[in-house]
């Protein structure tokens, strides 16, 4: 398998797991999700208010309220209210820098970080598409629209068929 089908690939595995993570409140009429995915955030005390993670501040995320909640900032209508979806049951001893990090990587900026990373492949098939043998420049380009396609795939190294795929991509090379 070459490198660029190996890479769609594992963007198509990003983009499955982030869109199983957007979820619409289970008792809403309308369950409609946003084009774009949910975006999270830790919420606390009894009318959850957005708590924000200070990893230098607090041992624990919400060390007031006791424990805080993964919910979505998208809220859906149900009885009247406006209710976020939620991922958990509560959590009390929540390290803010983990706390931090989840709500960064939300479901929404995954699905724009693989539609990003889509963009560039498709750019990268065209560039390789337009390199010509005669071009004395070609090789220098080709060097550097292939490193390009790597950097993209490093992400991915721990993934069990990345060294297959690179090692397919530099046979290509050969």
């Amino acid at each position: 398998m070459d490198l660029v089908t190996w890479l769609r690939a594992q963007l198509d595995q990003d983009e499955q797991w982030a869109r199983a993570a957007c979820q619409a409140y289970p008792y809403a009429a309308d369950r409609t999700l946003p084009d774009g995915g949910v975006h999270w955030r830790w919420v606390g005390g009894e009318q959850w208010e957005t708590v924000v993670p200070d990893p230098v501040g607090t041992e624990f995320v919400d060390e007031e309220c006791g424990s805080v909640h993964l919910a979505t900032v998208e809220e859906w209508l149900t009885g009247g209210h406006a209710m976020p979806r939620t991922y958990d049951g509560g959590i009390q001893e929540l390290d803010p820098s983990a706390a931090g990090h989840i709500i960064r990587w939300d479901p929404a900026r995954v699905l724009a970080e693989v539609e990003a990373k889509r963009a560039i492949l498709n750019e990268y098939v065209l560039a390789a598409a337009d390199l010509s043998p005669f071009d004395e420049m070609a090789s220098g380009r080709e060097r550097a629209v292939r490193a390009v396609l790597r950097l993209l795939a490093l992400p991915y190294s721990d993934r069990p068929d990345y060294e297959e795929a690179l090692r397919a991509d530099n046979a290509d090379d050969d």
